[in-house]
């Protein structure tokens, strides 16, 4: 026996709704977490004392490159790699990676707020 369903019609306005409200506190939570790095991560830089003119310090910056993705960088400098990961000559001196893992359990916890 076979059946076949001429149309199926699916009403979406409440799901458009949810959707429609959760927007933009999602992109508040993207943004309050790029921030948060940012600034541990400079934080880091000062107690490790990874600091000879202030420079990668004032590199490290979040910005938003798409509508759902902030990158935090230290932009315009070729040496952040080389003190976080190290290099044969000198050993690694992470900032960026600590900053992540110390924002990580607040960034989760926001996304399992928005979505209970």
């Amino acid at each position: 026996m076979t059946s076949i369903v001429a149309s199926i019609h699916l009403d979406t306005r409440e799901l458009d709704r949810i959707t429609k409200e959760l927007r933009p506190r999602a992109q508040k939570i993207l943004k309050a977490g790029a921030t948060a790095v940012e600034a541990k991560a400079k934080a880091v830089i000062q107690a490790k004392h990874i600091w000879d003119t202030g420079a990668l310090h004032a590199s490290i910056t979040a910005r938003q490159v798409a509508e759902w993705t902030w990158w935090v960088e230290d932009a315009n400098l070729d040496y952040g790699i080389f003190q976080e990961l190290g290099t044969y000559k000198m050993h690694a001196r992470p900032f960026m990676t600590p900053a992540v893992e110390w924002a990580r359990p607040h960034f989760d916890e926001s996304w399992k707020e928005l979505f209970e």
